[in-house]
This record gives C-alpha cells, structure tokens and sequence, in this order.
C-alpha cells in the first residue's frame, strides 16, 4: 500500500512529489508560509529610516516647544503638551505616511523600503497605520522592545506582529 506523507517546507522550497521505492511513501512537500522572505527591509535600512524620520519628528515638536516656550512661561505643563505634541505628530506623521501609496515618508523613501500587509503585500490603512504608529512609539520609549526586530524571522518589531504588517524593500530597489 502507498502511504502519503505530507511535509511542510520553508518559502524558497518547491512543491514536489517524491516516491519513496523502498517503503511505497509518496512524500508531498508543500510551502505553507505563503510568505516572500527574500525582499524583507535589512536591519541598517530600518534602523536609518527610523533615525531620519525620529530627527524629522523630534525637531517639529522641539521647535513647537520652543515657539511655545517663548511666549509663555517653560514648566511642567509645557513638558506635558511637547509629550502629547509627540505622540499626535507622530501617529499624524507615521499613520499618514505609512498608509500612503509610498509605504512610508521620507525616512523610508531614502533607505527604499515600506511598511506593508503581511496577508497580501499592500499598504495597510491609515486605521491599522494609526495602530501601528501608537504602538511604535510606546514601545520606542523602553529599552528592550525594539529591539525584538532582531529575534523575529520576518524582522518584525512589537508593533508589525501586533498589526499583521512587515517593512519590505521597494520594487524599485530589485
């Protein structure tokens, strides 16, 4: 009798059929990540984008907090509305960008790469952006969790597991 054994393989693995002679196995070999891993956005591309775009975010707020402290008085309330400022800029800026036909502003425009749907490769919504921009930048202010990018095999930061979303390099960079 002819056994059928199914086995699951990585991405860059073919689907094939093997007959085993000695045992009457027909070994099936199937790719079920579904997933390209061959065009996922390079730790240094990340890092660069996240460093442009953070120095474009930070620079906006500080000049706000300067304009506002010179006409008004500079204590904790100012402080308070520069950490709000940051978090609504930061979602406007991150939410708007990343679910923009580019995938992202001008941090990942330079390093050419962009944020996109892990089910079907497309930019996500400003809705799911919006997430993923919040998610971003709470977890930018520990110490370990952005680091997890680098634990993950699809390179994926606490914020892209949380909302199905993995940064890829552009088509143009093929």
């Amino acid at each position: 009798p002819t056994k059928l054994v199914k086995k699951e393989v990585p991405e860059d693995v073919e689907e094939s059929d093997e007959i085993d002679g000695e045992n009457g196995e027909v070994n099936i070999t199937t790719n079920t990540t579904g997933f390209d891993t061959e065009n996922l956005a390079s730790h240094s591309a990340r890092l660069i984008a996240g460093l442009v775009d953070g120095i474009i975010l930070l620079f906006v707020v500080l000049v706000l907090l300067g304009i506002a402290g010179a006409v008004s008085q500079f204590d904790l309330a100012l402080v308070v509305a520069g950490i709000v400022a940051y978090f609504i800029l930061g979602w406007l800026y991150y939410g708007l960008g990343e679910s923009s036909k580019a995938g992202g502003f001008l941090g990942k425009k330079m390093s050419k790469i962009k944020v996109v749907r892990l089910s079907d490769n497309n930019v996500p919504s400003f809705g799911m952006s919006s997430v993923r921009a919040l998610l971003k930048i709470l977890f930018s202010l520990t110490v370990v969790l952005p680091f997890i990018v680098f634990l993950t095999p699809r390179r994926q930061g606490l914020h892209d597991l949380a909302c199905g979303t993995i940064v890829k390099g552009t088509e143009e960079e093929n």
